[in-house]
């Protein structure tokens, strides 16, 4: 995608689409965003930097926690977007987000939605940048079965759609695909 500015045309990738669609949450009054390294270094590869602080709350390395309090806030009345860096530790949630966050709103008649947006990343493949093994895997197929699952993709505004949901929807971005063009 290229846009048009003072400064000439800008070329706009999957990155920039996706802190885009962050910023335009964290404006949002019932958004806050949970995860661990959201408001330390480079905030998530720069993609949270529009982000403002307040609406984040950073949290330790403790996966079944982080998504814990999301339900937490969600039977509260708030919207949380909880952001795990690697897909490979989401693992660690999945009690959860299957047995919890996908299930409460059926199991309460209702009465407790959980719109809550499971973002991850799958780390990069390439040989480039060497993550480790425990860093580069895909499990989307695990929390198919049980919440919306979606790869993103910029021209479909995924976050803002989620956001939407009275249901849990689980992003997952790939970090190889942060530099492309952006549809």
């Amino acid at each position: 995608m290229v846009i048009s500015g003072k400064r000439g045309k800008i070329q706009m990738t999957y990155r920039d689409k996706i802190v885009e669609e962050l910023a335009l949450l964290g404006r949002k009054k019932k958004a806050v965003f949970l995860g661990e390294g959201i408001n330390t270094g480079d905030r998530i590869y720069g993609t949270m930097n529009r982000v403002k602080a307040h609406k984040c709350v950073e949290m330790p390395v403790a996966e079944n926690l982080i998504a814990g309090c999301a339900v937490g806030l969600a039977m509260k009345g708030l919207k949380p977007i909880v952001v795990f860096q690697r897909m490979d530790f989401m693992l660690i949630a999945a009690d959860q987000i299957i047995n919890h966050a996908a299930l409460i709103g059926e199991m309460s008649g209702g009465q407790f939605p959980m719109p809550i947006i499971f973002r991850t990343i799958v780390g990069s493949q390439s040989d480039k940048f060497e993550v480790g093994p425990q860093h580069k895997h895909d499990f989307t197929h695990i929390f198919e079965p049980y919440i919306m699952t979606v790869r993103y993709a910029p021209s479909l505004h995924l976050y803002r759609g989620a956001y939407e949901s009275v249901a849990p929807t689980l992003i997952v971005e790939r970090k190889d695909d942060y530099e492309l063009e952006a549809d």
